[in-house]
């Protein structure tokens, strides 16, 4: 491949990047906002996050982070939708206990608060802001 591919690829990748984070903190700072229907969590499992295997075995152990399984089913307006994220912003903890603390908060069958983007009622968090 040659390099001015390479760059171009790299900046293409970079770039989505910070759109797909710029557009999660825009969800972040609206989401306080938002209203809030009624849900039920379906899953919520602490897992580990799956390092790079790209890395040496070294510094995966040092890499490793927890993240959350959740699934919740909620419905606005009479349309049923499935969410996934506890808050706007991706979610990773750096210990076991850390995404333990969430599994015990948020257990299959539990009723709780989803709050959606009223503009994209697929848009969802169980925590704002």
């Amino acid at each position: 491949m040659n390099d001015d591919l390479v760059k171009w690829i790299m900046g293409a990748v970079v770039a989505l990047v910070a759109v797909l984070l710029w557009r999660a903190w825009q969800d972040k700072q609206a989401s306080v906002d938002w209203p809030w229907v009624n849900g039920v969590v379906t899953q919520c499992e602490a897992e580990v996050d799956s390092p790079d295997p790209h890395q040496e075995f070294g510094a995966k152990m040092q890499g490793v982070s927890w993240r959350l399984r959740l699934r919740y089913d909620y419905e606005v307006s009479g349309t049923r939708y499935v969410g996934d994220r506890l808050r706007a912003m991706p979610e990773r903890f750096p210990t076991q206990a850390d995404a333990l603390v969430y599994e015990q908060r948020f257990k299959p069958g539990q009723k709780v608060r989803v709050f959606h983007d009223p503009a994209k009622p697929s848009s969802s968090v169980l925590i704002p802001g």
